[in-house]
């Protein structure tokens, strides 16, 4: 921990604690994401956003998750933007559309956000 190239994997046996951020929002507000988010459960009504950290500054492999906390986004869509000249799978935006949906994403660490 705290190496740039640990020598060593982590292997965890039993349950991990993440950073869970319930953000409310409105429709047309945004929500930045924090580094020390992990999952961010959109809850709120209308039409959302949540702007991503540049990939650089995140780091590679930084993990987020977003999710649809109010069960809405079929009608009221969660947009998950890029920030700066990153792209998110070759892409300025991707969305939650579904209720329910969630998006996961990992940084590369330069300039790209993948959605798994």
């Amino acid at each position: 921990i705290g190496l740039t190239t640990p020598p060593a994997t982590l292997s965890v046996s039993g349950s991990v604690a993440v950073q869970f951020n319930n953000q409310t929002k409105t429709d047309g507000q945004t929500y930045t994401v924090l580094a020390s988010d992990y999952v961010v459960n959109m809850k709120g009504s209308g039409a959302r956003t949540v702007q991503l950290q540049e990939a650089a500054d995140a780091g590679q492999g930084r993990v987020v998750v977003v999710k649809d906390g109010a069960f809405n986004a079929a009608s009221n869509n969660i947009t998950i933007q890029r920030n700066g000249s990153d792209t998110i799978d070759n892409s300025n935006t991707v969305a939650i559309t579904s209720n329910s949906g969630s998006v996961s994403l990992v940084s590369n660490g330069v300039d790209m956000w993948l959605v798994y």
